[in-house]
């Protein structure tokens, strides 16, 4: 595997809902997910997350206090994001650390 590239957690949509008491819920699962950061356009923290995992077993299993980040990524003349556990500045530190290592 390519030196450059991080590995984070994702929140990944399943694709599927299920039914509660409230109406239809998305399902998630957590993986591990490895980004080369060369190629993140931007990134930005990403709260509104909460409102969709928070009945979900995912949500449950996680800390209300945890952070999520939204990384944009380009992919070629279409780009793609996906939501990573870990505030934006945990996230560039993990960046700077892989970018470190290339260097020393």
């Amino acid at each position: 595997m390519n030196s450059t590239m991080v590995k984070l957690v994702e929140i990944h949509p399943m694709g599927a809902f299920s039914r509660t008491i409230d109406g239809p819920k998305e399902n998630f699962t957590l993986r591990e997910t490895y980004i080369n950061p060369k190629h993140v356009v931007f990134m930005r923290e990403d709260d509104e997350i909460w409102d969709r995992i928070r009945d979900t077993p995912i949500g449950q299993r996680l800390d209300f206090g945890h952070e999520f980040t939204r990384l944009y990524i380009s992919h070629g003349q279409n780009g793609m994001d996906v939501i990573v556990v870990g505030s934006i500045k945990e996230v560039q530190e993990k960046f700077n650390k892989s970018s470190q290592l290339l260097k020393g």
